[in-house]
């Protein structure tokens, strides 16, 4: 979902309270990110602001870590990207949608068996079938995915 102007002016306020923390030598700063997510959280930030500052966040864990953010759509079947900060667009075209089932990548599954999937290597993974070579084209070679449901576990 596209930033609106009314959006461009939460990111230049959430981006003005960031850049009065201290810049760090790393160039995902865990501190920075978790600032912007708190400043986000606090505010009335759109939810695609939001869930960027939750994967932005998520990928300071570890150094090659990418973190996508999906969404179940209105049919409840498919699984949209909502936030990918470092993947390239390519890839995530390439994976809209997911359909939620067994064998639909870590995504998919986990949201099919309501539990967290890791695969250790895309290109072995039964699970991984459809998705292993514009994975592999990526450079990406491991996956884990943990479903979020909310109240009503759904």
């Amino acid at each position: 979902m596209p930033l609106t102007t009314a959006s461009s002016d939460w990111v230049a306020m959430v981006d003005a309270i960031v850049r009065r923390i201290p810049a760090s030598a790393s160039e995902r700063d865990p501190l920075r990110a978790q600032v912007r997510l708190l400043a986000l959280l606090s505010s009335a930030a759109p939810i695609n602001m939001l869930l960027d500052g939750l994967a932005t966040y998520v990928e300071t864990w570890a150094e090659g870590l990418h973190c996508t953010v999906l969404l179940v759509d209105p049919t409840g079947r498919l699984l949209r990207p909502a936030a990918a900060p470092s993947l390239p667009d390519a890839y995530t075209h390439a994976i809209d949608p997911v359909p939620i089932g067994i064998g639909e990548g870590c995504c998919g599954t986990a949201a099919a068996r309501r539990e967290m999937v890791v695969v250790e290597d895309v290109e072995q993974s039964d699970l991984w079938t459809k998705y292993a070579p514009i994975a592999l084209s990526h450079g990406l070679r491991a996956c884990w995915s943990v479903p979020i449901f909310d109240d009503a576990h759904s």
